[in-house]
């Protein structure tokens, strides 16, 4: 039996698939991101859980925390990507820089801490 391309195609994607599995990521667009990470988040909850948009578009995060009043802080490790800025005690504005993969924390002052995904993605128009 001759190896067609579809055959070479469906086998690539099975690799990839089971790489993909081993390593714990998911898949948002045609990006890869790492599962957001919690420390020490008992009831420290940030939704969304991931980020996925274009360059010059925006999202909010909203955090939460049970039993919590004091505001959350947020780092990131990506400024030439998405930059994050506070919207008030508990929301940031996320704003997509350049196409790549980064990471933003969410914080309180207790320790507790919530990782989101960012994929700041380019869509290729007419093969461009």
């Amino acid at each position: 039996m001759t190896n067609t391309p579809s055959r070479a195609l469906f086998g690539w994607a099975a690799a990839l698939a089971a790489v993909v599995s081993m390593t714990g990521c998911s898949s948002i667009g045609s990006a890869t991101l790492p599962h957001p990470r919690a420390t020490n988040a008992v009831g420290l909850v940030v939704s969304p859980v991931n980020v996925s948009m274009g360059p010059g578009d925006v999202a909010t995060l909203s955090a939460s925390e049970s039993g919590y009043s004091g505001t959350f802080s947020s780092t990131d490790d990506c400024a030439s990507i998405a930059t994050v800025g506070s919207l008030g005690a508990s929301q940031f504005k996320v704003t997509g820089v350049a196409p790549g993969l980064c990471t933003i924390t969410v914080a309180d002052s207790k320790g507790n801490s919530q990782q989101i995904a960012v994929s700041i993605q380019t869509t290729v128009v007419g093969g461009q």
